[in-house]
């Protein structure tokens, strides 16, 4: 049975909210608000309707944005039928890319080091079955077509003719199980997947079988969502690793291929011309994935002002996660254009809650009263890219909540019962804080939480300076965690409006210091086989509850990061979600 003809009965999920968790980071407000909430100037998509200094809202998206409320799905999206593309007249062919990322890649395998620099490597080196189109809809990729049987059990995938591996080797399905099977170790929705399927089969080279054991809606989806763990294809001797063990293959599926890694000065790739792009327009992770430079080269440059000198006098063409504080310099600079991420970045306080001061909820609650949202925000961003949120899961989503904010100080500080309750805790130690060199405004909330901590609880903290990468690894790292080499620190976050998989929710992560209220983990459970929106509210409600009682992290509020391009770089595509920079399809108009 076609998938279509699927959809036409309009069977419920059995994980109904899936689709909206995968998409619920995405664009959606039509501007940004400016001081004190006055209209500002047009503002991304996906800013959750950034607010001014008193954090008036913007106006709603679309349905299933950022800026709206959407509707929980009932049925797998039907992907619409894809558009021939045109390249546009005028493209020219040669050169080089100078790109800036926000950090190291820390090595090669995108399966094992899956971290946000990692993603933006994975994309570019790999091909992916599915991915998400502009309109976060999954579209095929290396899939040609696929069918589903009459009890939605059985997905049937075939691949496109062409498919290549940078070593010359041909991408059968062999290769895509062995993939699939290793991304399910690794990431929470595969799991999930791995959960209600019975086996898949390879069929012949060209095709393979899911067979399920109840019906999964969200299947397309899983398979082409850009992170938090890529189902990139690999080849055999990589994907047939255990995926806690790292490969240093460099042999990846898509359109660059990687030349040279340099760690701690940047990489090279280079065009793979045996990459055959889909016939069909690019539209945000989707489409044809055309290259038209000869060469990308990834240039590393850590400090901040350097990277947008750089740019300035073209030593570079484009920069990631650009610094927000220099947010005008750039944005009135004639030969640059800025680009505003549609996706709105949460931003968070983590805590080690393995050792002392913060395993005790009443210092992670002092902290909690402490951290008035407006301070950190206005502290490392202009009042253009910020608004003041209570709900965990973003404000203006498919998640919004007020619940528990007031109740226990999420948006404005009470010194007073800070120090009440950080004096009870009576902790003398000194807070080894972990502050972040690559992103401007995690390491200006550091020095803003170090003065608040020093200043208003009369508490000693030592910041311990490293780039992004690096305290990635180090919060992984559980038995470092117990040992207290860190107690506390910074992220931005784009999958939090995600229920499942918040970061400050999930008992793997370092982000949640490797504990979460029981209350927390059940409801989670809960949500995912609730079937109505009123269980979903519910549960959604209580989460948050819990959360702002048991002080898991604390919310700062949201951000809009930014990049920046030197004007002659042309076809940049802005990703639909989770702020990604696309590297296929750009050209130097030089």
């Amino acid at each position: 049975m076609a998938l279509g003809s699927f959809l036409r009965k309009n069977i419920l999920f059995t994980v109904p909210v899936i689709l909206t968790l995968l998409v619920a980071a995405a664009c959606g407000s039509e501007g940004d608000r400016g001081p004190a909430g006055s209209a500002g100037p047009a503002g991304p998509e996906g800013a959750a309707g950034a607010a001014g200094p008193q954090g008036a809202q913007g106006p709603q998206g679309p349905s299933g944005s950022a800026g709206g409320a959407a509707p929980t799905p009932t049925a797998t999206p039907v992907p619409p039928t894809p558009t021939p593309y045109a390249p546009p007249a005028g493209i020219k062919e040669g050169g080089k890319l100078v790109f800036v990322p926000g950090s190291d890649i820390k090595g090669t395998d995108p399966i094992f080091h899956a971290f946000f620099v990692s993603y933006i490597d994975g994309l570019t080196r790999y091909d992916m079955l599915f991915g998400l189109d502009d309109d976060n809809a999954p579209q095929p990729q290396m899939v040609e077509d696929w069918t589903l049987s009459d009890d939605a059990k059985t997905w049937t995938f075939t691949l496109r003719d062409g498919l290549t591996f940078h070593d010359g080797s041909p991408v059968t399905s062999e290769e895509v199980l062995l993939s699939i099977a290793r991304f399910n170790q690794k990431d929470k929705l595969g799991k999930i997947m791995a959960g209600v399927t019975s086996g898949w089969d390879q069929v012949d080279e060209m095709t393979f079988r899911a067979n399920l054991t109840e019906p999964f809606g969200p299947m397309l989806e899983v398979l082409g969502k850009p992170t938090s763990a890529q189902l990139v294809i690999m080849p055999k001797d990589m994907a047939s690793l255990p995926s806690d063990e790292a490969s240093d293959s460099t042999i990846g599926s898509g359109p660059y291929q990687l030349i040279e890694w340099k760690p701690g000065e940047g990489a090279t790739y280079e065009k793979f011309d045996g990459y055959v792009p889909r016939t069909d327009t690019p539209s945000g992770y989707a489409g044809g994935k055309h290259v038209y430079v000869d060469e990308l080269e990834w240039k590393l440059i850590p400090d901040a002002t350097t990277k947008v000198a750089s740019l300035e006098t073209g030593l570079v063409d484009y920069i990631d996660t650009a610094p927000v504080d220099l947010f005008e310099r750039l944005n009135t600079n004639p030969e640059i254009n800025v680009i505003k991420d549609r996706t709105a970045a949460f931003n968070f306080l983590y805590f080690n809650k393995l050792t002392a001061p913060f395993d005790d909820v009443r210092a992670r609650r002092a902290v909690q009263y402490m951290a008035g949202q407006m301070e950190f925000l206005r502290a490392g961003n202009p009042d253009v890219l910020i608004s003041t949120c209570k709900a965990i899961y973003g404000c203006g989503a498919r998640w919004d909540s007020s619940v528990g904010a007031d109740e226990w100080g999420v948006v404005e500080s009470d010194f007073v019962k800070a120090k009440e309750l950080w004096d009870q805790v009576g902790y003398s130690g000194t807070i080894e804080m972990n502050f972040d060199t690559t992103y401007s405004k995690l390491n200006t909330y550091g020095l803003v939480a170090q003065a608040l901590l020093q200043r208003e609880l009369g508490a000693t903290v030592k910041l311990n300076p490293a780039d992004n990468s690096t305290l990635s690894f180090l919060i992984r790292d559980k038995e470092a965690t117990a040992r207290g080499e860190w107690h506390m620190g910074f992220l931005w976050s784009l999958n939090s409006a995600d229920p499942i998989n918040h970061a400050c929710t999930r008992t793997e992560l370092g982000y949640s210091g490797y504990v979460v209220d029981d209350i927390i983990v059940q409801a989670k459970s809960d949500f995912l086989k609730a079937t109505s929106d009123d269980e979903l509210r519910a549960i959604i409600d209580l989460i948050q509850k819990t959360f702002y009682e048991q002080a898991e992290c604390v919310n700062l509020g949201q951000s809009t990061t930014i990049k920046a391009h030197k004007t002659d770089v042309k076809g940049i595509i802005e990703a639909p979600s989770r702020n990604l920079p696309i590297l296929w399809n750009i050209w130097l108009d030089r």
